[in-house]
């Protein structure tokens, strides 16, 4: 991370995350409302790739609406977080309609039948989420580090570590979702917050048959 930019840093790797699965999911939702899925393997891949991207979507803006944004507002009081709220807002609107389609999905209704409903849905949480990252880290994130000390920003950021680590399960889909959404220099630094155990055997060999359908969707084809 660059010296000395922790918070930039550390949320800018996780905001090229999401809107990196938000275009694949975008696109795909193209491609499977008007061709359907291949297989059974492909409709349960992408199905569980929607499903971590909600999650991963509806706690990063948990993290800023809880720890962050209440933070920062005495050290930057002239900083629209009421407008980034709002934000977050709309967007959790759309991610619930998402999640109950997901959930129809589950039962007799498979995700081929939502994804006429499911792509103006996505194409709409694109169009907040790209607008609205844009505006955040131009007011905000770019300079968040300039009003917090080292110490203070290494604090804050292990809050919300602690945070984050009550919302992300089961472990064995988000993890592997958030390292093979992101770029390689950007996983490896991802992975060194993680312990040995997770990046050496539990998400390679433990848990890759839960996670592996979401394979053809990530970064790269791990089974490839």
């Amino acid at each position: 991370m660059e010296e000395n930019k922790f918070i930039a840093a550390s949320t800018l790797i996780i905001h090229r995350m999401i809107s990196r699965s938000i275009n694949v999911a975008v696109t795909r939702a193209e491609e499977f409302s008007q061709q359907g899925f291949e297989d059974e393997g492909l409709e349960e891949g992408y199905t569980k790739y929607l499903t971590c991207l909600m999650k991963n979507l509806e706690h990063h803006h948990l993290v800023e609406d809880e720890i962050m944004f209440p933070f920062f507002q005495d050290r930057l009081p002239n900083t629209r977080f009421d407008h980034l709220v709002e934000d977050h807002h709309k967007i959790t609107a759309l991610i619930e309609a998402v999640n109950s389609k997901l959930a129809d999905g589950e039962g007799e209704t498979t995700m081929k039948g939502h994804m006429d409903e499911i792509l103006p849905l996505m194409t709409n949480i694109s169009d907040l989420w790209f607008d609205h990252i844009e505006y955040e880290e131009d007011i905000f994130i770019n300079i968040a580090d300039d009003f917090v000390s080292q110490d203070e920003s290494l604090a804050l950021l292990g809050n919300i570590d602690d945070f984050r680590n009550d919302l992300f399960e089961p472990f064995s889909l988000t993890l592997p979702f958030i390292l093979f959404n992101l770029e390689p220099d950007d996983r490896k630094i991802m992975a060194m917050e993680l312990p040995p155990e997770f990046t050496e055997e539990l998400i390679p060999h433990v848990w890759k048959e839960e996670w592996e359908s979401m394979s053809p969707f990530f970064v790269d084809d791990v089974n490839g």
